[in-house]
């Protein structure tokens, strides 16, 4: 898990790769197929007004990893100024 800074707003973020398990059909039936080679890229963003947001992208490995540096753009960070964080 990473922390960063976005302008006075700072998020978290986890890098997750490994085989989903993905939808098949209706929601209420419950059923799922796996689906490898999956990355899932999850943040949390914090607002200097306390405000929370909890962004979520997933889809096949090499297109979230293309998209990742694109996601902490989108609400102004960048990889380059994060730190580890642990719980």
């Amino acid at each position: 898990m990473k922390k960063g800074a976005a302008g006075e707003n700072e998020y978290y973020i986890v890098d997750i790769t490994g085989t989903f398990q993905k939808s098949v059909g209706p929601p209420i039936l419950r059923k799922t197929e796996p689906a490898p080679g999956y990355r899932m890229l999850g943040m949390i963003l914090v607002l200097k007004n306390e405000e929370v947001y909890f962004l979520k992208l997933t889809g096949p490995d090499a297109t979230v990893k293309a998209q990742a540096e694109a996601m902490r753009e989108a609400v102004g960070g960048k990889s380059a100024g994060e730190t580890d964080y642990e719980l």
